[in-house]
């Protein structure tokens, strides 16, 4: 039979392991999702109507296509976005926007915390007639958090008989934090508390304003 001071030593050395493995967190995504990623070439310029209403915008002109374009390309940068590609052709502008967050949904002090988080905006622009064009911009957004690994979900179901009932209470929780980011590290649509009416709206705004003063309005 082991001395009780070896006893103990040993039980502190479990109960260390134990918490450390609970403790085992990896970030996701390891990496944010391209523009190309989030809206495929192939993809309509158009969001399929399952689309959160707020998570795109609409505007119309009263000017030719050319204009309207030049304005909205600047207007983009106005409103604070980084535009990373245009394709005239296409009637496409493609741009970024990174920003801390802080979405629902998440227990205890989690909830308190800020999230990095990347938005991507899709703007089409599109001729209806000579001199009307219509503006659609649509903004997705993912968020990085932290997940709970294999080995820390190990450590966690050990946990439980070394804590007794304190466990069985955390751990619900846990489980529901780690389904929550997992939603949120994939690209998805804009809406709700991290929607980006606010840019959209601005982007809008902008590309008047840049077309009254261009004189083309």
């Amino acid at each position: 039979m082991l001395p009780k001071s070896n006893l103990t030593m040993r039980m502190i050395s479990l109960i260390v392991l134990v918490f450390f493995l609970s403790g085992c967190t990896v970030t996701v995504p390891e990496r944010f999702a391209t523009l190309q990623e989030a809206y495929p070439p192939n993809e309509s310029l158009t969001p399929p109507p399952d689309a959160p209403p707020d998570s795109y915008k609409k505007g119309t002109f009263a000017a030719p296509f050319e204009d309207v374009f030049r304005a909205v390309n600047v207007a983009a940068s106005q409103a604070q976005l980084n535009v990373e590609s245009t394709d005239k052709r296409k009637g496409q502008i493609l741009a970024t926007r990174f920003a801390q967050v802080q979405p629902r949904g998440f227990s205890g002090d989690y909830s308190l915390k800020t999230f990095a988080s990347t938005y991507s905006y899709m703007i089409a622009v599109s001729e209806k007639g000579p001199k009307t064009t219509e503006v659609l911009a649509s903004s997705k957004v993912q968020i990085t958090c932290e997940r709970v690994t294999a080995l820390g979900w190990i450590g966690r179901t050990l946990a439980v008989p070394l804590t007794f009932g304190l466990m069985l209470v955390v751990l619900p929780f846990q489980i529901r934090d780690d389904n929550r980011c997992a939603d949120l590290s994939t690209a998805q649509w804009a809406t709700g508390e991290l929607s980006s009416q606010q840019e959209l709206d601005r982007l809008l705004i902008f590309t008047r304003n840049n077309l009254i003063a261009a004189g083309a309005l």
